[in-house]
């Protein structure tokens, strides 16, 4: 899939506040329509998954034919691995021998990923994600059953286990939303990202607003992620700092 120059951009974090602002500044004229809400919360979520996940080929896809994934990305787990390790000593927090190399889970298994990178193999996970910025409430079962019929027609049942379901939106989960996603055996993250607000010029709040709030982990994806750092990333506040 090509990306457009504006997409190429977004891989510099400098330029996300930018593009944001550009987007707006060049649809004032549907500002109030849900086409530009959805988009301008795409590209905040785009910010977020790059600046505070570390996500690269950070590629918009949302469109009439893009089978309910909005946003495309390949996720390097030795990169934030590595920038947490700089700072604290992961092995202590996880030891490797407490680390089972295969745990079983409801039907399926998972090989958690921290082994292969204490062996030095890089790993890269490709991420599919959902952007639902019109939800009035909590996240429901209904919209993570339309999420895994998304991921089972998109991802081969052979790249299950080197792939990654988000959804993001700016609310919470319900509790049977909560217990329907850990039943899965598909690595699904919910982020609960907020929207942009507007300042009293109607400008949008790009430094106070639009930012990560939550970051939650199916049980799955909590195992197949286990030692590798992203909590802690997340909790130190670290940024990705590619140029």
């Amino acid at each position: 899939m090509k990306w457009t120059p504006i997409l190429r951009q977004l891989e510099n974090k400098h330029l996300y506040d930018g593009i944001l602002t550009n987007f707006v500044n060049q649809n004032q004229n549907i500002v109030n329509s849900t086409v530009f809400q959805g988009t301008l919360y795409e590209y905040t979520v785009m910010r977020e998954l790059h600046g505070k996940l570390f996500m690269d080929n950070v590629n918009k896809v949302g469109g009439a034919h893009d089978g309910g994934v909005d946003i495309t990305s390949t996720w390097n787990i030795n990169k934030i691995h590595k920038r947490v390790e700089n700072l604290m000593d992961l092995s202590k927090l996880y030891p490797r021998d407490k680390i089972p190399k295969k745990i079983k889970l409801h039907s399926g298994t998972v090989n958690p990923l921290i082994h292969k990178i204490a062996k030095g193999e890089n790993i890269n996970l490709d991420v599919l994600v959902q952007c639902k910025a019109f939800n009035k409430s909590k996240v429901t079962p209904r919209e993570f059953r339309e999420l895994i019929g998304t991921f089972n027609s998109m991802v081969p049942r052979s790249k299950w286990k080197s792939s990654v379901m988000i959804m993001s939106s700016p609310h919470l989960l319900t509790p049977d939303g909560l217990k329907l996603i850990n039943s899965l055996d598909i690595s699904l993250i919910y982020l609960r990202i907020g929207q942009l607000t507007k300042n009293s010029d109607n400008s949008f709040d790009l430094a106070n607003s639009g930012k990560l709030l939550n970051y939650y982990e199916n049980e799955t994806a909590n195992r197949l992620l286990l030692g590798c750092g992203i909590n802690e990333c997340l909790k130190l506040g670290l940024c990705n700092d590619k140029e």
